[in-house]
């Protein structure tokens, strides 16, 4: 699915999908932040978003079969990535 932020591939919503499908009950979706963003040792990670964090900070994309939380200042070091 593309999305203004970012694409998601078919077969990665089928896999993160699959993934989710086996956490535990208080795993509520994925979640996309940059760490150190802006500097040379900057890294995209991908978590899993637990019912205990917040998201104040997030952007919640609910296009997807599952809950995608992409980090707001993240988002301009991962537009147009696949």
């Amino acid at each position: 699915m593309q999305m203004e932020e970012l694409t998601i591939t078919e077969s990665a919503e089928k896999y993160l999908e699959d993934l989710l499908g086996s956490q535990e009950k208080d795993t509520k979706g994925i979640k996309i932040f940059v760490s150190e963003p802006g500097t040379p040792r900057a890294e995209t990670c991908i978590a899993y978003a637990k019912d205990d964090e917040s998201f104040d900070d997030y952007l919640l994309i609910e296009e997807l079969s599952f809950s995608l939380y992409i980090e707001n200042q993240s988002i301009e070091f991962v537009k147009d990535a696949v």
